[in-house]
């Protein structure tokens, strides 16, 4: 459970932490604070890779059997 909550706040920290980053930056007139949107993206990858390894294996391989079963649905379907 812990490992799926890390991988959804990674999606929190990376783009909406740096547009809203962005925002603050612009409102306050501080043009420096940019330099910290790389580093709020690879915090975010650094916590989806923690969240991937707490999830396990198991999980990931459940995962891609049902993209693969995805991808053959449609390929079926509309080709």
């Amino acid at each position: 459970m812990v490992g799926l909550v890390l991988i959804g706040a990674s999606y929190v920290i990376g783009w909406p932490a740096i547009a809203a980053l962005g925002a603050i930056a612009a409102w306050i007139r501080q043009p420096k604070l940019l330099l910290g949107g790389p580093l709020l993206y690879g915090l975010s990858w650094i916590v989806f890779i923690g969240g991937l390894a707490l999830v396990g294996s198991k999980a990931l391989r459940s995962g891609r059997a049902f993209g693969l079963l995805l991808v053959r649905r449609l390929a079926e379907r509309y080709l």
